[in-house]
């Protein structure tokens, strides 16, 4: 988890993922639309770290909401959806 975006937790992260030499995959999970949430601006530090550490092959993805206009799903069970296929995601 990482708790905040700036500074940009790179001393912490960079040992805690080279623990993991045989690491395949690095999920980013958002809430928020991919336009709108943090991944645009977590994408290029994470691929940094991981090609600092020798990780430079692992595969980097997205779990969350497509691009929007607008957060807001429109409905409760439209948002409730959406929330499942997040989790399903990320542990997929």
């Amino acid at each position: 988890t990482v708790e905040q975006l700036y500074p940009f937790p790179y001393t912490q992260l960079a040992p805690f993922l080279s623990g993991f030499p045989k690491l395949k995959k690095v999920v980013w999970a958002q809430e928020e639309p991919k336009n709108m949430g943090a991944w645009l601006y977590i994408r290029p530090k994470l691929r940094n770290i991981l090609a600092d550490v020798g990780l430079d092959k692992v595969e980097l993805d997205y779990a969350g909401r497509g691009y929007r206009a607008s957060p807001a799903t429109g409905s409760p069970k439209g948002h409730e959806r959406e929330q499942l296929d997040i989790i399903k995601q990320v542990f997929s």
